[in-house]
């Protein structure tokens, strides 16, 4: 779900939401036109509100829980994770995720056990370093370590 208005600042806009209100995004991840990237939310005046407010989510959690798929593919960016559901093949973004925080932990558990986990890395050097560091770090959390694969750009 994605605002019916993007505000003048952001180029791009994706929604978070929690599976109790698919349709009610919690806050939303904004791409500036700098470059430079913000969580926000929308209060009851339609203003931003810096900052998520809440507790971080799984980008596209509610499809994650509901899906029957026996793949999911983590992608560096949301845009990429769209374009794979667009496709009919379940994503989620590891960009930005705080792996310290437990209940991200809990969900990242809870949507990759009994699956393949497909890492995609963006194609540059920042991007392989941080599939790499997310790559280990799932396997750590997986029931079966062997239910991941990084996927190579080259």
């Amino acid at each position: 779900m994605e605002l019916k208005k993007i505000p003048s600042q952001f180029t791009r806009i994706h929604a978070y939401c929690t599976p109790e209100a698919p349709d009610d995004p919690s806050y939303y991840w904004g791409k500036r036109a700098d470059g430079r990237c913000a969580y926000f939310r929308i209060d009851d005046h339609d203003q931003i509100v810096w900052g998520r407010g809440c507790s971080a989510l799984l980008y596209r959690l509610p499809e994650l829980l509901t899906s029957q798929s026996d793949i999911l593919r983590w992608c560096e960016g949301q845009k990429d994770a769209d374009t794979l559901m667009e496709r009919g093949l379940l994503a989620t973004s590891f960009q930005g995720l705080s792996l310290n925080d437990n209940q991200l932990v809990e969900q990242i558990q809870l949507v990759s056990n009994g699956r393949l986990n497909l890492v995609i890395p963006d194609n540059d050097e920042p991007g392989l370093r941080q599939a790499d560091r997310f790559s280990k770090f799932l396997a750590s959390l997986l029931d079966q370590p062997d239910q991941i694969s990084e996927v190579s750009n080259g």
